[in-house]
């Protein structure tokens, strides 16, 4: 029960045993006449009687006013208690449960971070790998090719009248040639170039990356087609 309350059902009670104490207060009685008889007496005793039976009664209905309204704010108070109590543990309920979700949610994501980012390492691994696999590939094909093409070269100069005992030699310089010694690219202009060391050169850096298969096969048709 809070003071407030209390405070009141005090005010109630005061108000009501104020109120008994003016109905007690009898206006002054006419002056009776003398000696009214046996009768008179019992019908003013009978009528005392009454008085006090209803104070009583008064008294008691008051009382149990100010005792329910008393146990009305002592149910209240503890309903009252009983809810606070109520929404505090569903309060901390939720919070935990959300508290519990957002980990699971930050566990699923960081474990879908790690599954994607191990996908594109193991995908980027294997292009890496099917390029350089192309890349030896096409390198050994090139060489193949530049063997064949030298090996045709030198059949069709041997087969020429007058070329068989020539000795190879590099191009504006009139140096001969070993035939075991390395090939040395000449530093002159790509217009002077023979078909064959201009292929050579083009081969030699399609090897060195320095450009794209497209590039290279559009580059060697194009010294090919010329006369």
């Amino acid at each position: 029960m809070s003071m407030e309350q209390e405070h009141k059902a005090r005010e109630l009670l005061q108000q009501a045993l104020t109120e008994l104490a003016d109905t007690q207060k009898a206006p002054p009685a006419p002056p009776e006449p003398k000696a009214t008889g046996k009768a008179e007496k019992k019908r003013q005793a009978e009528a005392e009687a009454e008085r006090e039976r209803r104070n009583k009664q008064e008294k008691e209905a008051l009382a149990e006013e100010a005792e329910a309204v008393k146990r009305a704010a002592q149910a209240e108070a503890k309903a009252k208690k009983q809810q606070e109590k109520a929404d505090t543990e569903a309060q901390a309920k939720a919070r935990t449960e959300e508290s519990q979700r957002l980990k699971a949610e930050t566990k699923a994501r960081k474990e879908r971070e790690k599954a994607e980012a191990k996908a594109k390492k193991e995908r980027e691994r294997a292009e890496a790998e099917a390029q350089a696999k192309a890349r030896e590939t096409e390198r050994k094909r090139l060489e193949a090719e530049a063997k064949a093409l030298k090996q045709r070269e030198r059949t069709e100069a041997e087969a020429k009248p007058g070329t068989e005992s020539e000795p190879e030699t590099a191009p504006e310089t009139g140096m001969a040639k070993k035939p075991d010694e390395e090939k040395v690219l000449p530093t002159v202009p790509p217009a002077k170039l023979s078909k064959r060391e201009r292929i050579d050169r083009l081969t030699a850096d399609y090897l060195e990356n320095k450009m794209t298969a497209d590039e290279y096969h559009r580059e060697r048709a194009k010294i090919l087609a010329e006369p």
